[in-house]
């Protein structure tokens, strides 16, 4: 097989290819057991995003008018 004059590598598909009825079996049951450890892994690593004021250590201060309300 050419294109442009160069030969592009091929090789013959076979139409009879068949899958057992075990292996189709099998794969459900692998996807449903991936499927539940995706969920507990989910779960258990839930990441914690953080605003630019947190990242760089912001801490809010209280107001003036609020300190003396507080002691006042």
């Amino acid at each position: 097989m050419r294109w442009k004059g160069q030969v592009l590598p091929y090789r013959i598909f076979d139409k009879d290819q068949r899958v057992s009825h075990t292996a189709i079996i099998e794969n459900k049951r692998l996807g449903h057991a991936l499927a539940i450890i995706k969920a507990q892994r989910d779960l258990k690593h839930v990441p914690k995003l953080k605003t630019n004021s947190e990242k760089i250590g912001y801490q809010k201060r209280a107001r003036i008018a609020e300190a003396v309300e507080m002691t006042g």
